[in-house]
């Protein structure tokens, strides 16, 4: 992955490593990381990636560790067409700290040497699949599997699991749903009993309005209204 110059400036106090090189560019800045160098193109694996230069933006390049110049001097003795030397110089490399990324490179190179070499590509984590070697993700995809949620299954399981999450999706939303009913229920409820509260509030205090279904809030049956509270009955003379 490569990144502009300028986006990696910003990480230069983070960069760095147990053996670190030291690229001065020409600007005045300074990266810090583990410097692979290809033609006129300079590579700085700064840990969290990898920053690409040309070599004319370069102003020096110090490598200040022994063993750093160690595979330096082993890598320029090798012969471009010796795939086994690059792969005997990787199994040197791979055991020193911080020297992951040169020795990984050196596995490339012995595939530009002889791209059959069988133990380059094992190194790589490689399988031989019917003649062609294959990466571990092109070879489950060659047996038949499939990618399922991060995994590698077989395409009948595949359909399974998806199955499966479909009827749980169906089944939390069908829960959702009834979840909801009943908050509605227990809503309308609950408003019903403050209303009635109110009602009986009113009864109380002498405030009851003539009409009860506006006290209530919904409609109350065979046209019932409130005609104020019983007078009392005044006794009658007796018509003697």
């Amino acid at each position: 992955m490569n990144y502009s110059l300028h986006t990696w400036f910003v990480f230069l106090a983070l960069a760095g490593a147990a053996v670190a090189d030291e690229v001065q560019l020409k600007n005045g800045s300074k990266l810090e990381g583990t410097v692979l160098e290809d033609g006129n193109k300079v590579m700085v694996d700064v840990g969290s990636g990898t920053v690409t230069l040309d070599r004319s933006e370069v102003k020096s390049i110090r490598r200040p560790d022994d063993q750093i110049q160690e595979y330096d001097r082993r890598v320029q003795a090798l012969k471009p067409d010796d795939p086994n030397g690059y792969y005997q110089t990787y199994l040197w490399a791979r055991q020193l700290p911080g020297m992951k990324t040169r020795a990984e490179s050196l596995l490339k190179k012995a595939l530009e040497a002889d791209p059959n070499f069988e133990p380059a590509h094992r190194a790589m984590g490689k399988v031989n699949f019917k003649g062609a070697w294959l990466s571990q993700d092109e070879y489950k995809a060659a047996l038949g599997l499939v990618r399922y949620q991060g995994e590698w299954v077989s395409a009948e399981a595949a359909e399974r699991l998806k199955r499966i999450d479909q009827e749980l999706m169906l089944a939390a939303g069908k829960r959702a749903a009834e979840d909801q009913r009943q908050r509605d229920q227990l809503t309308l409820e609950r408003e019903r009993i403050a209303q009635r509260q109110r009602f009986i509030d009113m009864v109380a205090t002498g405030g009851l309005p003539t009409d009860i279904s506006s006290a209530l809030g919904y409609p109350v049956p065979w046209g019932m209204r409130y005609w104020g509270p019983a007078q009392p009955v005044v006794p009658q003379p007796n018509a003697d």
